[in-house]
């Protein structure tokens, strides 16, 4: 007869941020947060101190694109901040700021795409229409979408996010606060639907950027411009070159989001079964090992 004993041992083996590769990119992500609400506080400021009435609508559309560039970085800042406060407290129940920081970065960031394709629609009316430019676009209007860009894009995100804030499955997966967690502890609701209005959002902005474009090399060609008609041009480069850009760096967030990377924190399961008997002693240790980095 074989007397058997079995024993299962389940860990968790914990890679910390310590790591020199964790560590600089940990710091890339707070510089750059950092610089991008330096350059949107500015921005704002900036726009605000002006008295000059020219380009005043567009204003409005520029001051809500920094409003919601700045909450993001805000969003990311705070992303980090907790990360470094559970390197010190591994026991910290982070779960609610962790949807909530999800929920403020996911409503500024759609915000700021949405906001951007406004801004093409104004340019585009003022490159292609300027006769029809005054009566079309009109302070009124453009704050009311600027405000409707922020009603619709709550009441879509929070409804989720707070049935999912209260509700039994809130924990997040995974033992630390991860951005690239971000979509895998999202409501599945939520997180279908994101990929699918960034895409939009995306295409819409390269589309539309693209008509400005050519109307604006078609426009040069006019002769007898007037003076408000040459200031419009350099708003339009100025403000293409700078959404353009804006588009290039928003890329990787919206690929992210349509292609999440397999991330998790590892984990590691060691099952052990030892077997004797009084003829022989055999030890067999059967391991199996799992690990997913996280950035």
């Amino acid at each position: 007869m074989f007397d058997t004993t079995e024993s299962v041992v389940t860990g968790t083996l914990l890679i910390t941020d310590s790591s020199s590769h964790s560590n600089t990119l940990r710091f890339v992500r707070i510089s750059l947060g950092i610089f991008s609400l330096l350059v949107n506080a500015f921005a704002f400021t900036s726009a605000i101190a002006q008295r000059s009435t020219k380009h005043k609508l567009i204003k409005i559309l520029i001051l809500n694109q920094n409003i919601a560039d700045f909450t993001c970085a805000v969003g990311v800042l705070l992303s980090q901040l907790a990360g470094i406060i559970h390197d010190f407290h591994l026991d910290w129940n982070r779960d609610r700021l962790t949807i909530g920081v999800y929920g403020l970065i996911i409503v500024s960031f759609t915000v700021s795409l949405a906001n951007a394709l406004l801004i093409g629609f104004e340019r585009f009316i003022a490159t292609s229409q300027p006769s029809v430019y005054k009566k079309t676009c009109t302070k009124r209007r453009l704050v009311i979408c600027a405000g409707s860009v922020w009603i619709i894009t709550l009441a879509v995100v929070l409804s989720p996010l707070i049935a999912h804030f209260y509700g039994e499955d809130s924990n997040i997966n995974g033992d630390r606060f991860y951005i690239l967690q971000m979509q895998n502890n999202l409501p599945n609701m939520l997180a279908k639907l994101i990929p699918i209005v960034y895409t939009l959002l995306m295409l819409g902005n390269c589309v539309l950027y693209l008509k400005i474009f050519l109307c604006f090399k078609r426009s040069r060609n006019r002769v007898n411009v007037s003076a408000g008609e040459k200031s419009s041009r350099k708003m339009t480069v100025t403000v293409v070159t700078v959404m353009a850009a804006t588009l290039i760096c928003y890329t990787p967030t919206v690929v992210y989001f349509l292609a999440p990377p397999n991330r998790g924190n590892p984990h590691i399961s060691l099952t052990f079964s030892n077997e004797s008997s009084s003829t022989r002693k055999r030890n067999t240790v059967s391991v199996k090992l799992q690990v997913c980095f996280v950035f």
